[in-house]
């Protein structure tokens, strides 16, 4: 009720934002379009400067007005702006304050509410949250807010309510590669990468801040220390200021001398395999480097990987050998990976290896024990990560 009467006053309206709210709706057909449209204008124009400006700032925002005016404000500011814009337009809207990064215990009053965002009431009594400080991205919410304590402002006062889980499907990267092997051990392999959620959210981060030619230097350090003398050829990247469609990655790598030449036999290492592409997991998981912990360990969100890959055999070549498939599965975390000898259709004739593989991360905050599980299936992939293909050359 004290953060109601304190912020309720400054969520206030005039021509000029009102005009703005009704150029922003000429194509919304849904609810749901309406609250995304009036988000990504908030989270793209008004700028999140992370600290209050002026004398005593504490708590107290500023009018969703002036918000407006200067394009610029604090996370309660912020707030308040988009919290006018949905009422606005009939949306029932409130600040929320939230303890993002600090577990609130129910039992002990306390003010450790370090960010404000804005909580939509739905027609059906539940909440959807949204943070219109989040700069880039698709979803109102990230995954690192998820299952945080939040506390409503209401006239009435309300009772501490937390976010909702967020499973690690929603949260990543997806590699698909079809990779065709030539009777001299040159390879050409054709890599997408699409993703969903931090995933996503954190690939546009790295688009915008780097040009395209430190993207290639990047993607190109990656593939020549897992693949001494492989290219990237060229890499493409999908539109990184469209919010509404999962950013994409295109890449090509080429390799003169791919395949390790054993008499009749050529080992062939697959591409996706190796899970060198990952960079948002390998980076998360780089922090897991305790062989135990006596206190949890926090990653701060659920994450996935998802790898499917089509090795095409060159003629005269059959599949001699793949490596064992691999599942283990534990409460928080999972893990498989399946190798398949197959025959293509097109090209005609042509034996082929499918691979596929998934990891997938299920709590943003780990026990020891859970911790102890996480570690065993990081020691599982990468061992997974070397084995090879075994081609043999048919008489």
């Amino acid at each position: 009720r004290w953060g109601y009467e304190m912020f309720d006053k400054h969520v206030d309206m005039n021509d000029e934002l009102r005009a703005e709210i009704q150029g922003l709706l000429t194509d919304t057909r849904t609810r749901d379009d309406t609250l995304k449209a009036l988000y990504h204008y908030v989270a793209q124009n008004v700028r999140y400067t992370g600290i209050g400006l002026g004398k005593k700032t504490g708590f107290d925002p500023k009018n969703a007005t002036e918000t407006y005016k200067n394009k610029y404000g604090v996370c309660r500011d912020v707030a308040v702006m988009l919290t006018a814009m949905y009422r606005e337009v009939g949306i029932p809207a409130y600040v929320v304050f939230t303890a993002a990064g600090y577990e609130m215990p129910p039992e002990i009053p306390n003010l450790v509410w370090v960010h404000g965002i804005v909580a939509v009431e739905n027609e059906d009594g539940s909440i959807t949250y949204v943070d219109p400080t989040l700069e880039n991205g698709m979803d109102l919410l990230m995954s690192v807010e998820a299952e945080q304590v939040t506390l409503l402002l209401k006239k009435d006062g309300d009772t501490l309510r937390r976010t909702d889980y967020n499973p690690a499907e929603n949260n990543m990267g997806y590699f698909e590669a079809t990779t065709e092997l030539k009777e001299d051990g040159s390879m050409i392999s054709h890599v997408k990468l699409t993703s969903i959620g931090i995933y996503d959210l954190a690939l546009r981060q790295i688009v915008k801040a780097f040009p395209k030619a430190r993207l290639e230097k990047i993607f190109q350090d990656i593939i020549s220390s897992t693949f001494s003398g492989a290219q990237v050829t060229s890499l493409e990247t999908g539109d990184v200021e469209d919010l509404y469609t999962p950013l994409t990655f295109d890449i090509t790598i080429e390799s003169e001398d791919f395949a390790l030449d054993a008499g009749k036999y050529l080992l062939v290492k697959m591409p996706l395999s190796t899970g060198s592409l990952d960079l948002l997991g390998s980076q998360f998981l780089a922090a897991a480097n305790l062989s135990e912990r006596q206190y949890p360990f926090n990653l701060q969100t659920t994450l996935a990987t998802k790898n499917k890959e089509t090795l095409i055999v060159p003629k005269g070549y059959t599949v001699k050998a793949v490596p064992d498939n691999v599942e283990e599965s534990y409460d928080a975390v999972e893990y498989s990976m399946q190798y398949t000898p197959t025959q293509l259709a097109e090209p005609e004739g042509n034996a082929a290896v499918e691979f596929s593989s998934y990891m997938g991360m299920k709590r943003k905050i780990y026990s020891p024990d859970e911790y102890l599980d996480l570690k065993k299936l990081l020691r599982t992939s990468q061992k997974s990560a070397r084995g090879e293909v075994i081609l043999e050359k048919i008489d």
